[in-house]
């Protein structure tokens, strides 16, 4: 069944703590992974036509764009300045999501006139996500 995005959250796993769940976040990508092609056509392949399978997969990215505020703006800076790769928890209202490990790849923001502070923070994955069917289980064991 289709859902509404509103009250989504994205928050970080923090190893013996709390979880850092973010505030003011007004948009969110999911993970856009593609695959490699393999050509495999050889002098046997029938019709002439080409023979392809998948390669090696790319997780891809996850998009953020919130508000500025102080807490996600020192949260991925210092993980962008430092490299790290942490386990991050995209939550949809019906409490199902996506888990992944990635590291902050490009941040960015604006600081327009006559609107809000924003701030665009792309995550790159590393690894496998995980689709999960209650994104509020625990996750740090």
């Amino acid at each position: 069944m289709a859902q509404w995005g509103f009250a989504s959250k994205l928050r970080k796993v923090v190893e013996n703590a709390d979880d850092i769940q973010f505030a003011q976040i007004t948009n969110l990508s999911l993970p856009d992974q593609d695959a490699d092609e393999v050509d495999l056509t050889s002098f046997d392949s029938a019709d002439g036509y080409r023979e392809f399978v998948q390669g090696l997969k790319d997780p891809g990215t996850v998009d953020v764009e919130a508000w500025f505020t102080k807490v996600f703006a020192d949260e991925m800076q210092d993980d962008f300045n430092e490299g790290n790769i942490n386990t991050y928890v995209i939550e949809f209202p019906n409490e199902e999501g996506v888990e992944f490990e990635a590291f902050v790849q490009s941040i960015g923001g604006e600081v327009p006139m006559e609107d809000g502070l924003s701030m665009e923070v792309t995550l790159k994955l590393t690894g496998k996500p995980e689709w999960k069917d209650d994104a509020t289980e625990d996750t740090t064991e």
